[in-house]
């Protein structure tokens, strides 16, 4: 079981090139002075600023290897929605979210991307919801009410029925509940169909849905460019294949065939080189809209090049036990360091593996 998630930003400037199939006005992200902004539709989709729901903004530096300062999300409308201290790539110290009205949601604290000690959030009428106090893989429910201020944890002990928003902008809903004893998760609880059983706040039996619901990351901790994600767009999906002669092919294979190539010509580079590249897979298996913001034209045009090559090689993506073919949405990010290759792995559970590196050294 999987509890929690660490957030890190890995990324690498210095001048930046840009690329688009099109046109740059197509982009999904701008950049101005030391300021980059991506924007992000409701479904955490990398999309145009006029399509947006979300923009989050940073400085970068060229002489930083990693995100230092802080990071801004903002609504469409202008409002805050985020912000957080980043320290070497991970949230760090006090944080605070808010409603698309200006309301806060929640505040409280990271230390190296994950949350802890005591968490306040709020209903829209800034009346408290609950006070969680995190302290490694164990949560303390100190308080939780209803939107009128009822109590419904006395002393430490009650029952506790509570929605969670599953999906990177929360939009299925999902409950949890059981009992609270000394603060603590103790006996039964439920999450759809599964019963679990704990005892002073540790899981004694089931899978840990419940406890991991208490440490699901946000949407803005969620929605990452430094990943590698090939999304179909469908709630229900079998995700792309690649063909090459007559062996069919995983997403992680594409990765490490590209890994290869630019290992194979790692003579070209020297330093540091960071690309991140948006396409589409479409559905007949094309390649197509590609969009790349990176620090080095040679690096870049390999990068467009190999992807490009893939064209007409995928097996479009689509709905399982269905003909029913799908686009995919696909963002690559690939850094080349001193001779070693990053390629973030694929996972099709996005809270799995994000960041486990396919690494090729000299």
């Amino acid at each position: 079981m999987r509890i929690f998630k660490k957030s890190i930003l890995i990324i690498f400037f210095s001048p930046i090139i840009l690329f688009a199939q099109n046109n740059i006005e197509s982009s999904f992200f701008s950049f101005s002075n030391d300021t980059i902004r991506f924007y992000y539709d409701k479904l955490g989709a990398l999309t145009l600023k006029s399509r947006c729901y979300l923009i989050r903004e940073m400085k970068v530096s060229d002489k930083q290897f990693l995100v230092n300062g802080q990071i801004m999300d903002y609504y469409q409308n202008g409002k805050i929605a985020f912000k957080v201290s980043i320290n070497e790539g991970y949230f760090n110290g006090e944080s605070e979210y808010y409603y698309p009205n200006g309301k806060l949601l929640s505040k409280g604290t990271y230390d190296n991307g994950s949350k802890k000690g005591e968490w306040t959030y709020y209903y829209e009428n800034d009346t408290i919801e609950k006070i969680i106090n995190y302290k490694d893989s164990i949560v303390q429910i100190l308080k939780y009410q209803s939107k009128a201020g009822k109590d419904k944890i006395l002393n430490g002990n009650g029952k506790l029925k509570m929605k969670f928003y599953d999906g990177l902008f929360k939009t299925e809903v999902r409950v949890i509940s059981g009992s609270v004893v000394n603060y603590l998760m103790d006996g039964k609880w439920k999450y759809i169909d599964a019963t679990e059983i704990y005892k002073n706040g540790k899981l004694i039996n089931g899978k840990g849905y419940c406890l991991e619901h208490f440490f699901l990351s946000n949407q803005h901790e969620s929605f990452n460019v430094f990943i590698t994600l090939f999304k179909p767009e469908s709630q229900d999906y079998q995700i792309p294949f690649y063909k090459v002669q007559d062996n069919i092919l995983s997403v992680n294979d594409f990765i490490d065939s590209l890994s290869n190539y630019l290992s194979n010509n790692r003579n070209k580079y020297n330093g540091y080189y960071w690309s991140f590249m948006k396409f589409i897979i479409d559905k007949k298996g094309v390649v197509d809209k590609v969009d790349i913001v990176a620090n080095n034209e040679t690096y870049k045009q390999d990068i467009i090049s190999y992807v490009l090559r893939s064209s007409g090689k995928w097996l479009p993506a689509k709905v399982p036990n269905s003909s029913k073919k799908l686009v995919t949405n696909c963002y690559l990010p690939v850094t080349f360091i001193n001779g070693k290759i990053y390629i973030p792995k694929f996972s099709d559970n996005e809270n799995l593996n994000l960041f486990k590196m396919n690494t090729d050294t000299k």
